[in-house]
């Protein structure tokens, strides 16, 4: 088996005898420190919001601590407090229902507007810059749909300090899942170049994360959350060509308003897309573990055919074609052209399967079914 670069580590997350050494994200050490003061409980941190799973990263099966230095070359793993249940079984998502049915199930237009106008009213300009002339984004992509956002809420692993209360989250145009960002910064977190890290977290304070060189004059009716960051980070090294990047670590900042806490971007889902764009920046061998010949009883999802084809790329060595859908009125972060649809897998599905199979989610399944079972039970009753 091959090791890490000179200046990398490895964090294996899945350990797989037929792929060795199974899922893992090749880190750049010097990098991730430009993205978090605690490089280990940044690995941490990674770990929960890919696999939904608090645990702690042992070296040579030594545990490490939080403020230990990453050494380079080395293989870190990640074990999970859980039991040793399969992360990717037995229980799976319908995909191929999810799928098909997503890109056509008519939204209304006018539930899509409102999205847009919430936003504006909520966060003025571009959250990080202060751009004027802002983007509505959604942080699940609006082609994903209602249907997906409920998986993720309803797979969310306890975290007091990401408690968002979203058991009321159902609709993809909730204004928990967006925010207003400007057209540049809008691409990027499409292409998954870009991620808003939150804290306080399970792993990491707010002065865990390195700030902005400079802060940015803020309108008098703007202001920052007290207590908590939302913070832009690129996930992949700034190009010096880039001019209009925004500074590295920029916060955001919404508008004053008495109940902005319960109308503020969702944590849990920006914990979801964390981890989603930490896999496809750095993940390594997730393919081949959600291959056919690695796992053949899970499902997968039908190709959709839909009328704009796009450009055909290459995730992880998968070979998918993404195409797009017209997005009318409240665009997703995939590009202003429209909303994309991925045939076969992409990142967020992966971390949706691994999410969807933490204890706590098949203890809210179990849960939910007990009581329903218990409904039926009584409307039986009532009837005979």
């Amino acid at each position: 088996m091959s090791l890490p670069d000179d200046g990398h580590i490895w964090l294996i997350l899945y350990e797989s005898t037929s792929n060795p050494p199974g899922f893992y994200l090749d880190l750049d050490v010097t990098f991730i420190k430009t993205l978090c003061h605690k490089p280990v409980g940044y690995l941490k941190y990674l770990a929960y919001c890919i696999l939904g799973l608090t645990g702690d990263v042992y070296l040579n099966g030594m545990q490490v601590s939080d403020g230990a230095e990453p050494r380079g070359k080395s293989l870190y793993l990640f074990r999970p407090d859980a039991d040793g249940s399969d992360p990717l079984g037995p229980h799976s998502i319908d995909m191929e229902a999810i799928k098909v049915r997503s890109p056509f199930n008519g939204t209304p237009t006018s539930t899509r507007n409102r999205f847009k106008e919430d936003l504006i009213e909520r966060d003025f300009h571009c959250i990080f810059t202060g751009f004027p002339h802002a983007k509505g984004t959604h942080m699940i992509p609006f082609v994903k749909q209602d249907e997906w956002i409920q998986i993720i809420i309803r797979s969310r692993a306890p975290d007091p300090l990401h408690d968002d209360n979203v058991e009321d989250l159902t609709s993809i145009n909730d204004i928990r899942n967006g925010m207003s960002v400007n057209p540049m910064i809008h691409v990027e977190l499409g292409n998954r170049e870009y991620a808003v890290l939150v804290t306080p977290n399970l792993y990491l304070k707010t002065g865990d994360v390195p700030r902005a060189e400079s802060e940015r004059p803020l309108h008098p009716e703007i202001a920052y959350p007290d207590g908590q960051r939302y913070t832009l980070q690129r996930l992949i090294p700034i190009n010096s060509f880039a001019v209009d990047d925004p500074a590295p670590n920029r916060d955001a900042a919404f508008r004053k308003v008495d109940e902005l806490p319960s109308k503020l971007p969702s944590k849990l889902l920006l914990s979801y897309t964390y981890g989603a764009a930490a896999v496809e920046r750095w993940g390594r061998n997730w393919g081949k573990i959600l291959s056919k010949e690695a796992r053949p009883d899970l499902k997968r999802p039908a190709i959709v055919q839909l009328p704009n084809v796009g450009s055909s790329r290459t995730l992880d060595g998968c070979s998918v074609t993404v195409r797009r859908e017209a997005d009318a009125g409240g665009t997703d972060a995939s590009g202003s052209a429209g909303s994309q649809v991925i045939e076969q897998y992409d990142a967020m599905d992966l971390v949706a399967y691994f999410w969807y199979n933490t204890p706590a989610a098949r203890e809210r399944r179990e849960q939910s079914e007990q009581a329903f079972r218990g409904n039926i039970d009584s409307w039986r009753s009532g009837v005979t």
